[in-house]
């Protein structure tokens, strides 16, 4: 997991935070982690990425992106609805 996907993660959690006890720090230190951009990490799939077959069954492709990209569908979301 990239420093990008870990400082999405952090985000999450203060948002959870926020949840337990509303504070304007953790809401306010969430959106920082906004200004991280989301990227796609190496890995095993882009070695072999002349057999890559887009096929949203295949799971072994498509792990990376989903385990690195979701906090950032979940953190922006968290923060507007916050706000």
């Amino acid at each position: 997991m990239g420093s990008n996907s870990a400082a999405a993660n952090y985000g999450l959690q203060l948002l959870v935070a926020n949840d337990w006890k509303a504070g304007h720090r953790f809401m306010e230190t969430a959106m920082e982690n906004l200004h991280c951009h989301p990227h796609h990490p190496p890995g095993g799939a882009d070695k072999n990425a002349h057999t890559y077959v887009d096929d949203p069954q295949v799971y072994a492709a498509n792990e990376i992106a989903i385990h690195s990209n979701a906090p950032w569908v979940f953190l922006p979301a968290g923060v507007l609805e916050g706000e």
